[in-house]
């Protein structure tokens, strides 16, 4: 039997609340809330409709796909647009708040101006940052596959990672929180792309180019040493892990991974410019997923055969050693 909307709707929520408290939000098109399942509907209507996200989510006039946005405290909300066959908006569909990280951030730092400046009770600012406690923290590829399942629930269409909208600096910018003195973190940016690097490096997706080399995505590099390049170089040296890990699961051997990984470290340690480092890595990230859709592709080998030809290619420059070769696949010469 054929579910309808609401109850894949319904199932999807039983299925999330499995893992997470997180709360669903339906609004008309005219931002009118219709339905919460937060047991802090108010505070947290209060703090949303401030936001001005549902404007936002209209402006992406050329995708339905699902948005990721992504504001003050890192709280981070999900939002999904429902068409008539018209294609006219009808309803939003939301989940959230919720934080964009592994832990929660210090509420003891203060609430930002906009809370401050409509909260006058110490009650409600108890109230406020008692519901803000009660928020789980998610890292960014668990609530990415909850924004397509919710998608896939609200139309019945199927995405990938990639399809997923992420609001700009810019964008975020003008809305009506970040004016107030509550500037966007830039790091939403940067797990967006690492997410989607890694995932088009597993299933080897050769349309990568655009987006490794859009100049707007840059890789998250903390603060590590006091000298920038230094930190350049730890945060390429994180993707390049990264990468190897995620080349195995699209096919690579451990052997060839490894080995590459430890080359291109080697020459990232080396690099004494931006240019070099920004360069290497993306040799290094365009190398492997030009293997791992080789492997892909390149069907039909035994093990065997696939170590040694990689045992060959990791060593072009070297005279071939039969009995090397040998002793790897525990074989006579």
């Amino acid at each position: 039997m054929l579910l309808d909307r609401t109850d894949r709707i319904e199932m999807l929520l039983d299925l999330i609340a499995c893992d997470h408290d997180i709360a669903y939000w339906c609004y008309d098109s005219k931002k009118q809330l219709l339905e919460s399942t937060s047991p802090h509907e108010r505070i947290f209507t209060m703090v949303f409709q401030h936001t001005g996200y549902l404007d936002l989510a209209n402006s992406y006039a050329q995708s339905d796909a699902p948005i990721i946005v992504q504001g003050m405290m890192d709280v981070t909300w999900i939002i999904v647009r429902q068409f008539s066959e018209e294609h006219v908006l009808q309803f939003f569909h939301v989940l959230g708040p919720f934080f964009n990280s592994l832990t929660s951030p210090d509420l003891s730092t203060g609430l930002p101006d906009f809370i401050e400046e409509r909260i006058d009770s110490p009650r409600w600012k108890a109230r406020f940052n008692a519901a803000m406690s009660d928020l789980p923290a998610l890292p960014s590829l668990v609530y990415s596959r909850y924004a397509l399942m919710l998608h896939y629930c609200v139309t019945g269409e199927r995405l990938h990672d990639s399809d997923l909208l992420y609001p700009t600096r810019q964008e975020l910018a003008l809305l009506p929180e970040t004016l107030e003195g509550q500037p966007p973190r830039e790091h939403l940016l940067s797990h967006r792309q690492l997410n989607v690097l890694l995932k088009m490096l597993e299933d080897g997706d050769m349309n990568y180019r655009l987006f490794l080399y859009n100049e707007d995505n840059v890789l998250p590099v903390r603060s590590y040493a006091d000298n920038p390049l230094q930190d350049a170089r730890i945060a390429c040296v994180i993707f390049t892990a990264l990468c190897t890990r995620t080349a195995m699961k699209g096919g690579l051997t451990y052997a060839v991974c490894i080995s590459l990984e430890d080359a291109y470290i080697r020459s990232l340690l080396l690099c004494n410019t931006m240019e070099a480092i920004t360069d290497t890595k993306n040799q290094m990230y365009e190398d492997l997923i030009h293997r791992v859709y080789k492997a892909r592709h390149d069907q039909g080998y035994s093990a065997l055969v696939q170590c040694s030809c990689d045992y060959i290619q990791m060593h072009l420059s070297e005279p071939l050693n039969i009995g090397v070769l040998a002793a790897r696949l525990n074989y006579a010469k």
